[in-house]
């Protein structure tokens, strides 16, 4: 309920479609203009290679969004026009026109400075659907990647009604295999290897949630040892303090790891959730009852508590890295790109539990003598498999801005003698950087 409200709000305060690419393509521009710029401060001819790679489009701005301002005031007039019904034909006009509306006064400015949006995206039903042409196309391969990923989600839902649990598993590891390697082929580099890490991070964390919630719940009939704890409470108490305590794990993460870097934390964050995780085997071997702890307390603090704190953290590393990765223009779909790849990741963890309690350790009903094996080796062992896998992220620190290439804008900055505090200026934008982000 809290995320749904929270997302509703987010939702709110989101800018429709057209203003976000209006506001992309005016970003791009204002880039464009300041390494123009900058090359001129730093002596370079019109006819050198710099100024042939800044003349070129942004990588996801068309050439046909920026156009030079000497091509006539045919297009300029209509974008600087707006919603006005006088016709703006000069810079001259733009900047003395009185503007009823602050939309109105942005766009004049933006024209004032050559600045004109000429490909805004496709508007269906008075503009409640919007199709983003420009996007699509230069994206085309993320899009069919997009396809690709949901093809595989269909035909896991198909396996999981009509598989068994080994067919079912067999289904899965095509499936991710398919989408890991198609994923070098749709994405720049550092964003799939990113996304391979975060498939993988999940998929080792195996999880056994069907045996814990029987054990939890069983009542005194059918395991006398067991806590015995009530529908409510395992299922509406539990989770609201879990909730919180994540809330808890977030701040958290933020206070620690900002300034670490993401190898380091990957790797520190694994050990922190299989810390958390050592609390289910304390519980079903019973540990807590012989030092005197009641099994809703430690099932409060432990499960709900320290685990939930512990998960947050461990999950928060991937969340900023997608983040700082995805390339504008396209993050919506890059994002739910890697995010569905983590939820497949999490359907092949759960049925590898499935699999190993099946076939291997098996816990039959009210028999719960296996279980701290299946926690052992899934909840303790399998999340370290994923530690030599941490070389698939890059070497950059949580605080650091990367760009599409996985570089770091700081260090490249610094580097050429710029302050850090222009970090996230037009200007601060090199000629290198921009060639990475026009190549991804």
């Amino acid at each position: 309920m809290a995320i749904t409200f929270i997302f509703a709000l987010n939702w709110y305060q989101e800018h429709p479609n057209f203003t976000e690419r209006e506001e992309d393509a005016y970003i791009a521009f204002k880039e464009k203009r300041a390494l123009e710029l900058q090359c001129v401060r730093d002596g370079v001819d019109e006819g050198g290679n710099v100024i042939d790679l800044v003349t070129k489009p942004h990588a996801h701005q068309d050439s046909k969004a920026t156009p030079d301002p000497t091509n006539g005031d045919g297009a300029r007039s209509r974008y600087c026009q707006g919603d006005s019904e006088e016709h703006v034909k000069t810079e001259e006009d733009v900047l003395t026109q009185p503007c009823s509306r602050s939309s109105e006064c942005e766009r004049q400015r933006r024209c004032a400075e050559g600045f004109i949006f000429q490909s805004p995206p496709h508007r269906w039903c008075n503009g409640l659907v919007e199709y983003n042409a420009d996007a699509l196309r230069e994206n085309w391969r993320i899009f069919a990647y997009s396809c690709i990923m949901t093809a595989a989600v269909l035909t896991m839902t198909v396996g999981t009604i009509f598989a068994n649990a080994m067919g079912l598993l067999l289904i899965l590891v095509i499936v991710s295999t398919i989408c890991c390697a198609t994923s070098f082929w749709a994405l720049p580099l550092v964003i799939a290897k990113a996304n391979v890490f975060g498939y993988l991070a999940v998929a080792a964390d195996v999880t056994v949630w069907g045996p814990m919630y029987s054990f939890f719940v069983a009542t005194p009939e059918c395991y006398p040892e067991g806590p015995h704890f009530s529908f409510t409470f395992y299922s509406t108490i539990g989770p609201i303090v879990g909730n919180i305590a994540g809330i808890l794990g977030v701040n958290a993460f933020n206070y620690l790891f900002r300034m670490q870097r993401y190898r380091y934390v990957f790797v520190l964050t694994t050990f922190i959730n299989i810390f958390g995780n050592i609390f289910d085997i304390i519980i079903v071997k019973r540990w807590n009852r012989a030092i005197g702890i009641p099994d809703h307390a430690m099932y409060l603090f432990g499960n709900a508590v320290v685990y939930d704190v512990c998960y947050m953290i461990a999950w928060m590393p991937m969340i900023v890295l997608i983040s700082r990765l995805c390339p504008r223009g396209s993050e919506s779909m890059v994002f739910a790109i890697m995010s569905g790849l983590r939820t497949i990741g999490q359907t092949t963890a759960a049925q590898i539990g499935t699999v190993i309690i099946e076939f291997g350790w098996t816990v039959p009903t009210c028999d719960f003598s296996n279980l701290p094996m299946i926690l052992l080796v899934c909840r303790i062992l399998c999340p370290l498999l994923v530690i030599p896998l941490v070389f698939l992220v890059p070497n950059a620190r949580i605080c650091d801005d990367l760009g599409i290439d996985g570089q770091i804008i700081r260090a490249q900055m610094e580097k050429k003698g710029r302050p850090a505090s222009e970090e996230n200026t037009p200007n601060s934008l090199d000629a290198e950087q921009y060639k990475h982000r026009q190549s991804a």
